[in-house]
């Protein structure tokens, strides 16, 4: 009673000052080729040398080549930094700031994945204070200095991460997925080319895809939602249910490419304002304990919480229905829907999880969620045991 008592009140201050906050939209350029008329916008910017943080299995795809053309013909030096893993770590942001001071670069452009962008963004604030650690800068408001010019140019469609104030990084000693939110992390411009999303495998656009649909309808259902952020949820929520199937189904599907680009484009706008909920904080508590893909976990825990929830999301999810298209409407009929898309797309159960691991499990999701996460019903610590164990119970019986 105490812990939810103490995150309504702490929700309610921050949903009344935030309308101070330096709430921009990152600059969209869209469409195919998009990314190769990135160096003419970025030279028209006055920049001059970029910094292109990506990941070594983009670098060798080819995907990078016909904007490094293009950055050549704009007059334009490119210095790379393909040192990026899945869920990136303290150290390789680290890292990727320290090759930005040291070749002179004046923006960054990341393209890539959400892990791609999440370290280039935690490299911009660790650029930008040199003072602080990334552990230190964990939580909400503790950049609060200017970052690097910032382009990002998801090869995936899910994170959103190219609209958000969000940077997600792992510290891999202490088994630890950090956020950092502030409002400089907000990336400067974002490159939304289905052209990039072209080769990505249908096992990595299911469950990207499925990371779309959970920010939307993690922000739509919570409680500091507003007509700008229900709007761009049912966008998100309408474009995933018309085009993922196509997408997954059909790579070379570039109507449908792009149309998921728009769908985790908008719900990384609304979750960024709306923010997230107890499926989030579940599944970085997972990822960082056995290596799920984040994706993944979202798509296979998001069933469980609206079943936990019930009544008290149902009013918000008939209105995500009716603003999104769709012919259900109940917390029960939503979890049976994706978990048929789960089945129909080969999401793959999150098997192996302990039950000696639930009890610190559920302590670090809360951690992550409350006070800070507007959710239907704050969880305390048996609830969220009770959502661990009924996810270990109901992914081991797959």
């Amino acid at each position: 009673m105490i812990e939810t008592v103490y995150s309504r009140g702490f929700q309610a201050v921050f949903r009344r000052i935030q309308p101070r906050f330096d709430w921009r939209e990152p600059v969209r350029l869209e469409g195919e080729h998009a990314m190769r008329r990135l160096p003419h916008f970025l030279s028209a910017m006055g920049k001059r040398h970029v910094l292109l943080v990506t990941d070594n299995g983009i670098k060798e795809a080819g995907l990078l080549t016909e904007f490094e053309q293009a950055c050549s013909e704009n007059g334009l030096t490119v210095t790379v930094f393909a040192g990026v893993r899945s869920d990136p770590s303290t150290d390789e942001a680290e890292a990727c700031a320290q090759v930005y001071r040291q070749s002179g670069a004046d923006c960054i452009t990341a393209v890539g994945g959400g892990s791609v962008i999440d370290c280039a963004k935690a490299a911009g604030a660790v650029t930008a204070r040199p003072d602080k650690t990334l552990r230190k800068m964990k939580g909400i408001l503790r950049v609060r200095h200017e970052t690097p010019y910032t382009v990002c140019a998801p090869t995936t469609a899910g994170s959103g991460s190219e609209a958000t104030l969000a940077a997600v990084i792992t510290d891999r000693s202490e088994k630890e997925k950090m956020i950092i939110n502030d409002f400089p992390l907000i990336p400067d411009a974002a490159v939304l080319d289905p052209l990039l999303t072209q080769s990505l495998p249908p096992a990595l656009t299911a469950e990207t895809g499925m990371d779309a649909l959970t920010h939307a309808v993690e922000a739509y259902i919570g409680r500091s939602t507003t007509p700008k952020t229900r709007v761009w949820s049912e966008k998100a929520v309408s474009r995933i249910f018309s085009f993922l199937p196509r997408a997954y189904n059909d790579g070379d599907d570039l109507q449908a490419r792009g149309a998921m680009l728009e769908a985790a484009h908008f719900a990384g706008l609304s979750f960024t304002r709306a923010y997230v909920g107890n499926v989030h904080a579940a599944a970085h508590a997972l990822g960082a304990a056995y290596g799920f893909p984040h994706g993944r976990t979202n798509a296979r825990i998001l069933p469980y919480v609206l079943r936990m929830y019930g009544t008290r999301c149902t009013p918000a999810l008939a209105r995500l229905s009716q603003g999104a298209g769709l012919p259900f409407s109940t917390p029960e009929e939503w979890a049976d829907t994706v978990d048929s898309m789960n089945k129909e797309m080969h999401i793959a159960p999150l098997k192996g999880i302990r039950t000696e691991d639930i009890p610190a499990l559920a302590r670090r999701a809360r951690r992550e969620a409350n006070p800070l996460y507007p959710v239907p019903v704050v969880f305390n610590q048996r609830q969220m045991e009770e959502l661990f164990y009924t996810i270990q119970k109901g992914e081991s019986a797959l």
